[in-house]
Formats: structure tokens, sequence, C-alpha cells
């Protein structure tokens, strides 16, 4: 279901798994249950990073896929410090020095 809250998807991912695969190894049906919920994932970046996040279980996969969701969650609120300009590195010229942008 398209934004369905994680907990939800993980929660639905691992009952159906239990159900499907009563008899295969946890490990397999672990493995087998990451991939559906990674497939599930509609933001093709958190995909992305939970997949590098090379989880061994459906509980440390949905982990990383709520702390990406809520590092960019994070990242909307925030608003860049006015302060904060272009960065700027001073390098020599000869015998000048001279700033240039980055």
């Amino acid at each position: 279901m398209v934004n369905e809250p994680l907990a939800d998807l993980c929660y639905d991912i691992q009952r159906l798994a239990r159900k499907s695969y009563p008899h295969f190894p946890v490990h397999i049906r672990d493995k087998m249950a990451i991939d559906h919920f990674i497939d599930a994932l509609v933001d093709e970046k958190m995909a992305w990073n939970v997949t590098i996040a090379r989880p061994h279980t459906l509980q440390i996969a949905f982990e990383a896929a709520l702390i990406y969701e809520t590092f960019c969650n994070s990242r909307q609120k925030c608003e860049p410090a006015p302060f904060m300009q272009k960065l700027s590195v001073a390098r020599p010229t000869g015998n000048v020095i001279t700033n240039t942008p980055l």
C-alpha cells in the first residue's frame, strides 16, 4: 500500500512470511522478508539505503528505513542558517593570495 507506515509494512511482511513459509529456517525466512520489504519501499533512495545497510534481520531493515525516513523528515523542516555563505578558500597565485569559491 502506498504511504503505508513503515511499522505496518514491516509487521505485515513479517506476518505474511511466517504464514507463507512456516517450515523454512528462520534465517531464510528473514532473508525473503527483507527482500520483500525492500521491494515494497516506494522511495528508491530509502530502498537503496536499506540495501547498503546489509540487514540480516527484518528488524534491522526496518530500523535502517526508519532512520532514513527520520533524517529526510528532519532535513525538510530545517532551513539553512541565514549566516551561512558560500565557502571560499585562499589560494596563492604568484605573490598574491586570492579568495576562490569552492
